[in-house]
């Protein structure tokens, strides 16, 4: 799954920042509920932070989906192509830290959500940063909870993409279909 990417450079009173726009569209068959068709990931980086903004979107007008979760994971270090020897810190997002970044979608807020960091350029020697999509969890207003796999299965604890599992009010755990979405596809870049 290759994203629609848009990348702008803009300059404001000497101050660099780059915006970058990630746009997924995800496919399903067999799958009797409600999933996303579409994920749209905005960066917009300046020289001190980071605003990273996610915006799910579904087919219907009114799903039946009360939150999703996303957790978004940075590659580590020995997996960059970068020449610097340092250690890959990355941007510390608020309330996690770096590294990872954990996002609540609610319905009431139309799945859309924003988050921010501050660059830890003072101690962090790599120019860029890969983060990938590593948990996706639905969260219906029948007290049901869909995991579309998007990333590896974690101990069998997760679905492995393109596989989509139902954990029922009773935890009975089913596979339902699968997505278009391969291995750590639903993904981002920053970079200093």
């Amino acid at each position: 799954m290759r994203p629609l990417k848009l990348i702008l450079f803009a300059s404001f009173l000497g101050m660099c920042s780059t915006t970058g726009s990630f746009n997924y569209e995800i496919e399903s068959n067999n799958i009797n509920y409600t999933i996303p068709d579409k994920i749209n990931i905005f960066v917009n980086e300046s020289s001190k932070t980071t605003d990273l903004s996610v915006e799910v979107n579904f087919i219907e007008s009114e799903p039946k989906v009360e939150s999703i979760e996303l957790v978004f994971s940075m590659k580590f270090t020995e997996d960059y192509e970068d020449e610097s020897k340092g250690v890959c810190i990355g941007p510390d997002w608020e309330g996690n830290g770096p590294g990872e970044i954990k996002l609540l979608l609610n319905n009431k807020e139309s799945f859309k959500k924003t988050i921010s960091a501050i660059n830890n350029s003072d101690v962090d020697r790599c120019m860029n940063y890969f983060y990938y999509l590593r948990e996706f969890k639905i969260f219906t207003f029948d007290n049901e909870t869909i995991l579309i796999g998007v990333a590896s299965n974690y101990a069998k604890k997760y679905p492995d993409a393109p596989e989509v599992w139902l954990i029922n009010k009773n935890n009975v755990i089913d596979k339902i279909g699968d997505t278009n979405i391969e291995k750590y596809s639903l993904n981002f870049e920053l970079s200093k």
